[in-house]
């Protein structure tokens, strides 16, 4: 009897640290390096340890909360051991294993899924237990879409939300607006669920009014990934619940046909009034239309998957290991990317992800965990465990995150609720066994082990449990919380050795954050070196020594990372600018050679190769640099500016002149089926470079180029000047005109000041 106590006792401290972490999406830390995500992750880490070890005392006591052997256990396991395998072969097996600060994520966080599968699948055994467990983690959901709901009132205000504002990009606690619309997203499932295993009204209309609001907040993420999974994961309820019906019901059967023929009446009907005005009025209807594959989004995306495609071919068995995408990425950069985020870790595919991280073996064992899934939830229906409605739309549930991971990544949060779904299927497929008590039918397992030797065990669990939670993160929280004081001691000032003391603080502390604290350390010092008077000479000497010596060792660490390379190679060129040391120049050129071998097709690489040549005045090599990236792209982006100002500070107008045309001979072709555009702002700092070299009769040619390409005001300005200077005065008339009619109303200004100080 003490002991059955005991059991008890164990099992609902499991489900409430279960239902604790239901309450992660709330969790922030300010004071802390990536506050949204690293809150989330080490609470996640830190619950999951601690309840455990308790875990694992219940069922040293009682074995009937041991793991239950079925397909969607061992299909979960298989994977996360494939993961496993892929990161001690990856191509950098720490990073794979500890993830970072930004991400959270590794074959750490991967050991704590499978930690919280075996203990839902385990202490939750029958539909109620479930029951119980989604209201809970309805509870939260309202709390998050309240929180929502004031920033989109601008009720409260979220550091860098603006949807107060724009009423577009609600992302309350979570961050971004992509995590808050997929965590709504699995709620709408839930909510279904629910609705169709209770027959109690007013508890159906709670759930009503609950899912009106969150999907009034879920619309108002403006997230279209997402919300083309809302509408995947609806037909694939409707068209499974279908399916069932054909059996039992075919008066339902006949329903869900119509509701098929509505759904997709609709679907054509607001695709043919995307452009209406009326969709135009509304800026949330505007943007779920504007979904093409031709936005520089889904472009950016598309050269993303290409990219994967190529790191997948090189490494296909076990792929790059989790986490490591930032290397093959640089590797097999598409120059037509430049502009767009530079450093893409993720692929923005999960289904890619998988491929690429763990090869074919591990994308065959996430399409197992899937296959098992279903399976699982066929064997429920089949057995009349599930109603049909619930089963189709747990079904939904799958389809709905399988569609929108198919244009982002996971994080905690999702891999939190997917990880539940999946214990969810594990309980529910082996429950067929037992009766409707939760008692074993078919065979009776002993309920208490008996002897010390278990209670010894508990007991040392328990205790290691609550020790490891307790202790094994606070380094890393500690420089998690060090990374924001470094940066905020950095605006509030300090002396150079203070703030280096707080950088070999956090080194010293050996943890997963040291690449990071490295990263921003040298991020410090580029801004210190734009602003020449927040240091002095000496000073800046010396943090730019300090910072090669830590990126340095970060980049032996990993010398696949093509990021900590192009780092390094900057700052020896930052203290070659300062010291004019020769050694540091020579380097500097060395390690970005070595960049460019190592990522061939990386702008960043290029670029700063050129700034050397540029800083020691060989303007010739670094205009050679410049072009030779250049010809590899075939889509226009911004990379014609600095390109020409390097051209055009090399005095070679002709090449200038060439660029330009081949700038805008990348448009209207099938890669970019539009004409190409120069940004007016952007476009006129390369014109005033331009009259910083002495030779107008280049410079002419150099901007009827230009003109030919887009009229512009400061183009059709910039003539006029020149052709003052060569004293062809009716022409001077002509392109002030021209520059009057075409400016815009912001630039008319400009133009009358410049006719005014020419009649001087």
């Amino acid at each position: 009897m003490q002991q059955h106590a005991v059991s008890k006792a164990l099992l609902w401290t499991v489900r409430v640290g279960i239902w604790l972490l239901l309450f992660t999406p709330l969790v922030v830390a300010p004071t802390w390096f990536f506050p949204y995500i690293t809150g989330k992750g080490f609470f996640f880490r830190i619950v999951v340890e601690m309840f455990f070890g308790v875990w694992l005392a219940l069922i040293a006591l009682d074995a009937r909360f041991r793991p239950r052997s079925g397909f969607v256990l061992w299909a979960f396991l298989g994977f996360i051991s494939i993961l496993g395998l892929a990161t001690i072969f990856g191509a950098d097996p720490y990073q794979s294993f500890w993830s970072n600060f930004e991400r959270m994520e590794g074959m750490v966080t991967y050991l704590h899924l499978a930690a919280l599968f075996l203990m839902a699948s385990s202490v939750f055994r029958n539909v109620s237990d479930w029951r119980l467990t989604f209201h809970i983690s309805l509870a939260a959901s309202f709390i998050v879409g309240m929180y929502g709901f004031l920033e989109l009132m601008n009720i409260i205000a979220i550091p860098g939300s603006t949807a107060g504002m724009s009423g577009i990009g609600i992302f309350s606690r979570l961050g971004n607006q992509i995590y808050l619309a997929a965590y709504l997203l699995f709620h709408f499932f839930i909510l279904g669920f629910l609705f169709f295993t209770t027959r109690t009204i007013w508890w159906r209309v709670l759930y009503t009014f609950l899912g009106l609001f969150e999907f009034y907040i879920f619309l108002h993420t403006g997230t279209r990934g997402a919300l083309i999974g809302l509408v995947a994961g609806c037909a694939a309820t409707v068209f499974t619940l279908f399916l069932f019906s054909l059996r039992d019901n075919k008066r339902l059967a006949v329903y869900m046909g119509g509701v098929m023929a509505v759904g997709v009446a609709v679907l054509i009907g607001f695709f043919m009034i995307r452009d209406s005005a009326f969709v135009a009025r509304y800026p949330l209807l505007q943007r779920f239309a504007d979904i093409n594959t031709q936005s520089s989004t889904a472009q950016s995306r598309l050269m993303i998957w290409g990219i994967a495609k190529e790191a997948f071919k090189e490494r296909p068995v076990l792929g790059w290991g989790p986490g490591n995408f930032l290397i093959p990425y640089t590797k097999y950069y598409n120059p037509n990317l430049y502009g767009s985020e530079p450093w893409y870790d993720r692929v923005h595919n999960m289904h890619l992800e998988w491929l690429v991280a763990a090869g074919v073996a591990g994308f065959l064992a996430y399409l197992l965990v899937i296959g098992s899934s279903l399976y699982g939830l066929w064997q429920a229906w089949r057995s009349r465990v599930l109603h049909p409605a619930a089963c189709a739309l747990l079904v939904g549930f799958l389809i709905a995150y399988l569609v929108q991971n198919t244009f982002v990544f996971d994080n905690v949060i999702t891999y939190l609720f997917f990880v539940l779904f999946l214990a969810f299927v594990q309980s529910v497929s082996v429950s067929m066994i037992r009766d409707a008590n939760g008692q074993d039918v078919k065979k009776k397992t002993p309920a208490q082990s008996q002897g010390g030797y278990p209670v010894i065990f508990a007991s040392l669990c328990i205790i290691g449990g609550i020790a490891i939670a307790l202790t094994a993160h606070t380094k890393q929280i500690q420089v998690a919380g060090g990374i924001i004081d470094m940066l905020s001691g950095t605006s509030a000032g300090g002396t150079a050795l203070g703030f280096t003391n707080k950088v070999d603080a956090m080194v010293a502390q050996h943890t997963f954050g040291t690449g990071e604290v490295r990263e921003r350390f040298v991020d410090v010092l580029l801004s210190v070196t734009r602003q020449k008077d927040q240091a002095s000479a000496s000073d800046l000497l010396f943090l730019l020594s300090h910072g090669i010596g830590e990126i340095r060792k970060e980049s032996e660490r990993n010398p696949d990372n093509v990021r900590s390379l192009i780092s390094l190679a900057k700052l020896l060129q930052l203290r070659f600018t300062v010291s004019g040391s020769q050694l540091d120049h020579d380097e500097s050129i060395a390690v970005y050679e070595e960049a460019i071998k190592k990522a061939p097709k990386y702008p960043s690489s290029y670029i700063g190769l050129a700034e050397v040549y540029l800083v020691a005045g060989d303007t010739k090599k670094a205009s050679d640099v410049m072009d030779s990236i250049f010809q590899e792209m075939l889509r226009p982006n911004t990379f014609i500016y600095p390109l020409l100002s390097v051209s055009i500070l090399n005095s070679d107008w002709e090449r200038a002149i060439q660029q330009v045309r081949r700038y805008e001979s990348l448009g209207n072709t099938p890669l970019y089926p539009a004409h190409v555009f120069l940004e007016p702002e952007k476009l006129d700092e390369v014109i005033k470079r331009s009259f910083a070299i002495n030779d107008p009769q280049g410079r002419e040619r150099f901007l009827q180029a230009l003109l030919e390409v887009q009229e512009e005001s400061a183009t059709l300005l910039g003539l006029a000047e020149t052709a003052a200077e060569l004293k062809k005065w009716d022409e001077v008339n002509v392109y002030i005109s021209r520059a009057r009619t075409v400016a815009r109303p912001a630039q008319l200004p400009v133009v009358e000041e410049f006719e005014k100080q020419l009649h001087k």
